[in-house]
């Protein structure tokens, strides 16, 4: 990482903090095998995706809303990983519903200014009985009873840097009311100081998505195969697709990022929208 990155509210390797580890587990061991995984907000780093990808994954695609992160994340994953630009806020624009054996978003949620909607989202392009992961920062306040663990509250730099917290158990709630099975929901106390952790509590939550989800019935109108397509559904399905909805534009994939300091052959999936997005071609 640079010197940027250590400051991070995820800082410090994924492999040295025992409940990251615990958490991304428990999350793949809900997923079938060889799964097709999305990461919402991979970052510069891919945390998450570089563990994952370790693992029994199938295929890895990473959402980021930063241009230089999915450069740098470019040459850290392997060959079979996808990178997409866009905005949180529109995964069911971008992708069918019900396509992704896993998706995770693992410390980003607070990038999010609708955290809630997003999470949504996540569910919408989940295949039934399927994984929801969120690791997230979390706005604690003191606790009133001394017996009880201190709740780290956030510290007043995050406040300034992020866009929006979500108490404690709401994720949770939430995703309950959207007809999903809770797996595992915990708090971390614990900050690992040797990864320049900031001093805050963070949360876990595990989802399934129910069988009974009853997801928007949209028109796909353009489309991309992808050979690791398809694994949960029809063999000829498209991996990736959008809705019919004014404003947004599918670019073809390309062979690079048009930076010759990236590597060759990482298909580059973006999306041109409306809507005040911006995720234009990179040059």
């Amino acid at each position: 990482m640079d010197g940027a990155e250590t400051l991070t509210a995820f800082s410090g390797p994924v492999e040295a903090k025992e409940s990251d580890i615990d958490f991304l587990q428990i999350a793949l061991d809900c997923a079938p095998g060889m799964p097709l995984v999305l990461d919402v907000g991979c970052g510069s780093d891919c945390q998450c995706a570089r563990w994952l990808q370790q693992k029994r994954t199938l295929f890895l695609c990473c959402l980021d809303m930063s241009t230089e992160s999915l450069k740098k994340a470019s040459t850290r994953m392997g060959s079979k990983t996808d990178f997409v630009r866009a905005d949180f806020r529109q995964l069911g624009a971008i992708f069918r519903p019900r396509i992704f054996d896993m998706v995770s978003c693992f410390y980003s949620m607070q990038h999010a200014a609708a955290p809630l909607a997003v999470a949504k989202e996540m569910v919408t392009i989940t295949a039934p009985s399927c994984p929801v992961a969120v690791a997230a920062l979390a706005d604690a306040v003191p606790d009133p009873d001394p017996s009880r663990l201190p709740l780290h509250p956030l510290p007043s730099p995050l406040r300034h840097c992020y866009k929006s917290f979500l108490p404690i158990g709401v994720l949770s709630e939430s995703f309950q009311t959207w007809d999903c099975q809770l797996e595992r929901s915990w708090v971390r106390t614990h900050v690992y100081q040797e990864a320049n952790e900031f001093p805050c509590s963070r949360e876990y939550t595990v989802v399934r998505k129910s069988d009974s989800w009853k997801d928007v019935v949209v028109t796909v109108t353009d489309t991309l195969t992808h050979p690791h397509a398809g694994m949960h559904e029809k063999e000829q399905d498209p991996c990736y697709s959008r809705q019919d909805t004014p404003g947004i534009t599918l670019v073809r994939p390309m062979e690079t990022f048009g930076d010759d300091d990236c590597p060759k052959g990482h298909m580059e999936i973006l999306f041109e929208a409306a809507l005040g997005l911006d995720v234009s071609l990179l040059p």
